[in-house]
């Protein structure tokens, strides 16, 4: 279970950096 729980936060944090990453690359 915390496995589990601690998989989901991680994939929504690299979600959130991958969002923020096309953002600036499109800026750019």
């Amino acid at each position: 279970m915390l496995m589990q729980e601690h998989t989901q936060a991680l994939r929504d944090t690299m979600g959130m950096m991958r969002e923020m990453r096309m953002d600036m690359i499109g800026d750019g």
